[in-house]
């Protein structure tokens, strides 16, 4: 309950925020988590009870487009996810080519690779073939066309470990080159436990600027990224391995 009041806190504090749109979703039998979002002023909607943690994220995924019929997106914060003072700003700056582009299929907050030593750029994004997961925007065609009713073929593990594999051929991610969520260190017993270890416990680089610009956002259409990828690979220098 302590990593929940942690992201709620950091839901609360985005610029913008608006909490009749943020809706916490909880295990029937759990109950805690709806008084505590209660006290935020979030919504709260309860999900029967399952045996597995991606069944609930399922479920959750339902749901939402029930209680928001009209919305083109959906933004997703898994457990354990802490948010970026700018979470909201970056899904805002990188939402028009997502819009616009019908080979996007939203945005990640997480970059599975920004590690210290490797994210530096706040002001940085790319396109990536893969859904990270932990904290992304989703769009709702994508959604009702690649996820809903196929959960078997597409979702059946974390949303870290596999999410959408080999489906995203046609379809990408933006991701930043610094993460807009920390994804706080793992603990327990699993039999991913090395990969969890990596993953979560191997220090990250998190964004905590509150108004970084994405710079090259305009340029995160298919069109305009591969013009830009052709002209840094001329710029390059080929190394003699």
């Amino acid at each position: 309950h302590n990593a929940v009041r942690m992201q709620l806190e950091t839901v609360l504090m985005q610029s913008g925020i608006r909490p009749n749109m943020v809706t916490v979703m909880y295990d029937e039998k759990f109950d805690e988590s709806a008084a505590l979002a209660d006290l935020f002023g979030f919504k709260t909607a309860k999900l029967s009870s399952s045996t597995k943690y991606v069944f609930q994220v399922q479920k959750a995924m339902e749901k939402v487009w029930d209680l928001y019929p009209e919305a083109k997106y959906v933004i997703v914060l898994e457990e354990e996810v802490i948010l970026a003072p700018d979470f909201l700003m970056f899904m805002a700056q990188c939402l028009n080519p997502v819009d616009s582009d019908p080979t996007l299929i939203g945005i990640s907050a997480w970059n599975e690779n920004g590690y210290e030593g490797l994210s530096t750029n706040p002001n940085l994004a790319y396109r990536v073939q893969v859904l990270p997961g932990l904290g992304f925007l989703l769009k709702k065609s994508f959604y009702l066309s690649h996820i809903k009713d196929n959960y078997q073929d597409c979702c059946i593990h974390r949303s870290w470990d596999g999410w959408m594999t080999g489906k995203l051929d046609n379809f990408e991610m933006i991701v930043p080159d610094v993460s807009r969520v920390y994804r706080r260190p793992y603990e327990g017993l699993s039999e991913q436990a090395d990969l969890l270890t990596e993953l979560f416990n191997r220090p990250r680089t998190t964004n905590l600027e509150t108004k970084s610009v994405i710079q090259n956002w305009e340029n995160l259409t298919y069109e305009r990224y591969e013009e830009e990828l052709s002209y840094l690979f001329k710029g390059g220098i080929a190394l003699d391995t």
